[in-house]
């Protein structure tokens, strides 16, 4: 039902003064002025605003935009907040569908949704604002560990958010279907649609949301997505050409690829039609099994190991076509099945773990092979890639060399550093490999940890 225009609505605005911004479009990166280093949270559709009253009352320290289209509703929460001496709310009738015209890139810490339009017809689902496009929206005004606070006494638009929000590739947490009635409740700040609606026996469901990691596009249809592994981040590609999409490598665990990589898929909306693993360590062909699950009919390849190849995969060969644009590259050295993929159309090699440069953290430079390194070193500068992608943020130069000369760089960095290792341990070769690695480790405990046996195979077989 339609809200009766009310009189003087425009005269009452104005005597709220400031705590309306009249051009939100001006604000983008700016709302930290008004904020003065407060948390900035957002409520989009505020009603009468004695929710964010409320919770501005009890959370000094972070600073709330509150949302509301229909201005004759918008001014009753302005003199609320007004009335109660608030200094940490504003206002405006900002359309939801504008957020990203009004907000910068990662600005906001909290967005609330509470009960917002359901629009029960199937046609208008795009309208509901847990769709799939506004959480695109709020996924690129939110920081890194913002949240989504999600409250309805709509079971059917409960149903469809939770749906919404994990294939867009949001974690879910503290899920419930009677809100009143659950661990939460004594924390929770009752709206007045929420008093009303609980009064009459309906249950309130509620639902805390975070934005994961989703596929970032590196380089031209070549995508990235960073998987926590221990004290690090592993990496699963995705490379996407007109024949086909090759997702390269698949984390650690089941629950790395029912959480993160799957949603990640969908809300890109790719299909995978082969999944090719870099080589056997754990952290990154340790979820291939339960990817291969939820598409069964994508190839599953791999360079053999030791001349092995596990039951159910293809067995790659060096300079195999996977797709049209997408050639398999056999880079022996980390591990005897080691391999990247060459993107033709970018010349962008996707090296996963093959070179290693100084390594990462406690995962040092691991080599199996020096001389077999050095062979691959040496075949990718005659494979003579414009881009480097790899799997880790490897010391000193990253995880990407973009460009003829960071390529180079990058190359000479991979092979200087096995000479180093060389020259160190033959400089203490009275010593055992164990404890010459143990005693690196003592004079440099700023770089990452190398292991007795990249040492051995730096002096044995170069």
């Amino acid at each position: 039902m339609r809200m009766r225009k009310k009189k003087h609505t425009d005269d009452r605005i104005v005597a709220c003064g400031a705590l309306l911004i009249e051009e939100p479009s001006a604000m983008p990166g700016k709302w930290d002025e008004l904020a003065h280093g407060r948390k900035l949270c957002l409520e989009i559709g505020c009603g009468k605003g004695t929710f964010v009253c409320e919770t501005a009352k009890r959370n000094p320290d972070k600073f709330f935009i509150a949302v509301e289209k229909v201005r004759d509703v918008m001014v009753m929460a302005m003199e609320k907040a007004k009335n109660a001496g608030l200094d940490n709310v504003v206002f405006s009738d900002i359309d939801a569908e504008k957020l990203c015209e009004v907000f910068a890139e990662n600005e906001l810490s909290e967005i609330y949704l509470n009960f917002s339009d359901p629009w029960p017809k199937k046609k208008h689902a795009k309208r509901r604002l847990t769709f799939r496009s506004f959480l695109n929206i709020y996924r690129h005004i939110l920081c890194d560990d913002g949240v989504i606070y999600f409250k309805t006494d709509n079971r059917p638009l409960f149903d469809f958010s939770l749906e919404e929000m994990h294939d867009s590739a949001y974690s879910l947490s503290d899920v419930t279907y009677d809100l009143h009635n659950s661990q939460w409740a004594k924390d929770n700040v009752v709206t007045e649609y929420e008093a009303n609606f609980s009064a009459k026996g309906f249950s309130i469901n509620r639902v805390v949301a975070r934005p994961l990691p989703v596929f970032e596009e590196i380089t031209d249809s070549i995508y990235r997505l960073l998987v926590p592994f221990m004290s690090v981040n592993t990496c699963v590609f995705a490379i996407k050409s007109e024949d086909g999409l090759v997702i390269f490598d698949s984390a650690t665990t089941e629950n790395d690829v029912s959480e993160r990589i799957i949603p990640a898929i969908r809300q890109k909306g790719f299909e995978p039609t082969h999944i090719i693993s870099s080589h056997h360590h754990e952290d990154h062909m340790g979820g291939e099994e339960f990817l291969a699950k939820e598409y069964p009919l994508a190839v599953r390849a791999k360079m053999p190991n030791d001349g092995k190849t596990e039951e159910g995969k293809k067995a790659l060969c060096d300079g195999e076509k996977i797709t049209e644009s997408v050639v398999a590259v056999h880079l022996r050295g980390h591990s005897d099945d080691s391999m990247a993929l060459f993107d033709t159309r970018t010349k962008t090699l996707v090296s996963a773990d093959s070179l290693q440069l100084w390594g990462i953290g406690i995962y040092g430079t691991g080599i199996c092979s020096a001389k077999e390194y050095l062979k691959s070193i040496q075949k990718v500068r005659d494979l003579d890639p414009e881009n480097i992608i790899a799997s880790h943020e490897y010391a000193p130069l990253g995880s990407c060399a973009f460009g003829k000369e960071a390529v180079k760089k990058y190359l000479d960095e991979c092979e200087k550093y096995i000479f180093v290792l060389k020259e160190y341990a033959e400089k203490h070769n009275d010593l055992s490999f164990e404890d010459i690695a143990e005693k690196y480790k003592a004079e440099n405990p700023d770089c990452p940890t190398i292991s007795a046996h990249t040492f051995e195979t730096c002096v044995k077989d170069i």
